[in-house]
């Protein structure tokens, strides 16, 4: 499991005269855990139908605004919790695994014997403020480098005395300034992840739970086109509505309708405080791009390709943007775009996003998430 590759790593802040204050993290060397190996073992269930009685857990780096999940619990019965044990279906975000586990380069260290052996000789044996850390330091789960934090701890430890407020100081130790990247996390974290694992719970991406979310919430045309003069208006207020109700919106099937609103209008969103807040920050983390983007029409088309938002419905919509785009680009007296047409690549991406549909339809045999209905007894 992963929790028992890890140890505990001594960071210490503060040298004294009095004592050594530290804190304790957990550690591993980057060589012992490869990049991408949490990713990896955290595998998708295909085609997980999410039910009303349904209990979610939330794993780290998820960007699902709570609030928004809070009024899907009220109306289908669905609940979060807090331990995974709990839960009958687990949801992972984009960050996930960067949340789990941090690389860290580290420049200033020492093993755990050459700081036993500073401590030895710069402080009595009873010396009540290096107690606690000589306990750690002597437990079989430390890690063997001890991390120096900040100039201060490691100009005392290594060049002793420069004033009369080191002068207590009566042997230095020889720390070459090294380097080395190590994983860090923290127990619960660990834990978490090794309970997901051992129950083998289904796991979900969070964006299919962001679609059942969002899912009546689909912008048409005539949205678009009041977003777009919310944008164009000189009261910014119109452009914090306009915001939200993108962040409102169904992000899949409302793909094209959004990234060209991100596309025209992505110097009234980046100056805008809001597009950090959690519901925008999850229309953007779903088609992978950060609110200051700047996006072509081409890379809108790839995005919708990579999440399949391109299917036969969408192809004429798609075909009267481009032509209005390269009519306009064209910027001549004389020609106009008459006609164009979808590539072999487009055209092998709205047949799979068709294939994934059908299959989609086909799948929902199950009892589909259902509002609860007020009833009269």
């Amino acid at each position: 499991m992963l929790r028992e590759l890890f140890k505990k790593q001594i960071v210490i802040t503060d040298i004294t005269q009095e004592g050594i204050q530290f804190v304790t993290r957990l550690a591993l060397r980057i060589s012992e855990l490869k990049k991408g190996a949490i990713s990896e073992v955290l595998a998708d269930t295909k085609e997980y139908q999410f039910s009303d009685s349904d209990k979610i857990f939330f794993m780290p780096g998820c960007t699902v605004p709570r609030f928004k999940v809070k009024q899907l619990c009220e109306a289908t019965g669905m609940s979060v919790v807090k331990n995974p044990d709990n839960a009958t279906v687990i949801i992972k975000g984009d960050n996930t695994e960067k949340e789990i586990i941090q690389e860290e380069y580290i420049s200033r260290y020492i093993t755990v014997e050459e700081c036993l052996e500073w401590i030895e000789k710069n402080y009595s044996v009873g010396n009540i403020g290096t107690l606690s850390i000589k306990q750690e330091l002597s437990k079989d789960d430390t890690f063997d480098l001890v991390v120096l934090y900040g100039f201060n701890v490691y100009r005392t430890m290594t060049t002793g005395a420069r004033d009369e407020n080191y002068s207590w100081v009566k042997q230095t130790i020889n720390c070459p300034i090294n380097s080395i990247y190590v994983w860090v996390s923290e127990d619960k974290k660990l834990r978490d992840f090794d309970k997901i694992l051992e129950k083998m719970k289904p796991i979900v991406y969070q964006n299919n739970l962001l679609a059942i979310i969002n899912s009546s919430n689909v912008m048409t045309e005539e949205m678009y086109h009041e977003a777009a003069k919310m944008f164009e208006s000189d009261d910014s207020n119109n452009h914090v509505l306009a915001m939200e109700l993108m962040a409102n919106c169904d992000y899949q099937k409302s793909a094209i309708y959004l990234l060209l609103l991100l596309k025209n209008y992505s110097s009234k969103i980046k100056n805008r405080k809001e597009k950090d807040h959690v519901n925008f920050r999850s229309l953007c983390s779903f088609f992978n791009i950060s609110a200051d983007d700047f996006i072509t029409l081409d890379e809108i088309i790839e995005i919708c390709t990579r999440i399949n938002a391109i299917g036969t419905e969408e192809l004429s919509l798609l075909m009267k943007i481009v032509k209005e785009d390269m009519s306009d680009s064209l910027s001549s007296t004389f020609f106009r775009v008459k006609d164009i047409e979808p590539n072999d690549n487009l055209t092998e991406a709205i047949e799979r996003a068709n294939r994934i549909r059908q299959a989609n339809l086909a799948s929902q045999t199950a009892a589909p998430v259902t509002e609860k209905t007020e009833t009269n007894e």
